[in-house]
């Protein structure tokens, strides 16, 4: 709430957590802080826009429901898609990442790069779009509760298995202690980038 040029901002977030809270069964968090230090620091934009701002929204948005428009075998409507990230009804606020960052002239400079490199790409802070998380001094004081990484592009199955067990491995990921450490990968073969989408933090 640091870049905001409205004054009550801080108080609309406030009034309205208590009924994001009692009456939505999923909360994405976006806030322009978080959005405006990706689009400065990210995707090297001096002044960003707000059509540069909400594209940055909508590409976000756009990847974490990817799996409804071309379904797989995991996360093809939406119930699945929320059961899988939210396991009590009041911890139902969805953090985003997402990797490769572009705008529209840097879109031909996207280079190729393996599951595990997206994957630890995704847990950078840099990469977050919650602000509260960004301040966070090391990565490894955050935990989740769960993660949902979205790949779109040609990726081999045993390089998806092989990366998850490497990041449980050097414990890339603090998970809670009172619940199953989930990430799941579903992937989408036809689509030609990679995107990605990272779950549930506390």
């Amino acid at each position: 709430m640091e870049t905001s040029d409205v004054v009550v901002q801080p108080y609309n977030s406030l009034l309205t957590l208590k009924r994001l809270t009692l009456n939505a069964d999923c909360v994405v968090v976006l806030d322009n802080t978080a959005l405006n230090r990706i689009a400065v620091e990210r995707l090297n934009l001096t002044n960003p826009t707000f059509k540069e701002t909400n594209s940055l929204v909508s590409t976000v948005m756009s990847a974490s429901t990817t799996t409804l428009r071309y379904p797989g075998y995991m996360n093809n409507d939406l119930v699945g898609l929320l059961a899988s990230l939210i396991p009590t009804p009041r911890c139902h606020f969805l953090m985003t990442g997402y990797t490769p960052l572009t705008v529209e002239r840097q879109v031909n400079v996207i280079r190729k790069t393996t599951v595990l490199d997206v994957m630890r790409r995704l847990l950078q802070t840099k990469n977050i779009m919650v602000s509260s998380y960004a301040r966070t001094k090391e990565v490894s004081q955050a935990k989740y509760i769960s993660i949902l990484n979205i790949i779109q592009g040609e990726v081999d199955p045993t390089q998806v298995h092989e990366s998850l067990q490497r990041i449980r491995e050097r414990k890339l990921v603090n998970f809670i202690e009172w619940g199953p450490a989930s990430i799941q990968l579903p992937c989408l073969e036809n689509l030609l980038m990679f995107k990605l989408l990272i779950g549930l933090a506390d």
